[in-house]
């Protein structure tokens, strides 16, 4: 029982499994608030998965945060009394690393689609990406 996975990057958006023994059987997302360590709170609703008198099982998305230790705090609303506090480890991450793209040459004017392969890439949420020529200046040696 704990936070899976147990560590994350500083990056943020990594989906994270919390499970917890013993906690108040909770219905649905609004009977349970999960925070970080006094961080901005999650940007994606947290989920109730499984929850019985024995176990809860939530998912929710890890926030940006600084290298180090960040508590996870999970609360029932009807009984705040019965928080649990969970570690997580968020460690330094990568720069993220353009591998190839193809096509190699385009048209000088107009829109055409670029397949990129990069390493490390931060998960956003869908819609979130934009990128312009600018933005690319060809691979990076390793």
């Amino acid at each position: 029982l704990g936070v899976h996975p147990a560590e994350v990057t500083q990056a943020g958006g990594h989906l994270l499994t919390v499970s917890v023994s013993n906690f108040p059987e909770v219905a649905s997302a609004e009977e349970v608030e999960v925070s970080f360590g006094g961080l901005a709170p999650p940007t994606h609703p947290l989920r109730v998965v499984f929850s019985d008198a024995a176990e809860t099982v939530i998912t929710v998305l890890s926030p940006a945060a600084t290298a180090g230790d960040v508590y996870t705090l999970i609360t029932p609303l009807f009984a705040p009394h019965r928080a649990v506090v969970l570690p997580l480890r968020v460690r330094s991450a990568a720069a993220p690393r353009l591998l190839s793209f193809t096509p190699r040459l385009a048209p000088s004017t107009g829109f055409f689609t670029v397949d990129a392969v990069i390493e490390r890439f931060p998960i956003l949420p869908a819609g979130t990406f934009d990128a312009n020529y600018n933005d690319i200046s060809g691979p990076q040696e390793a």
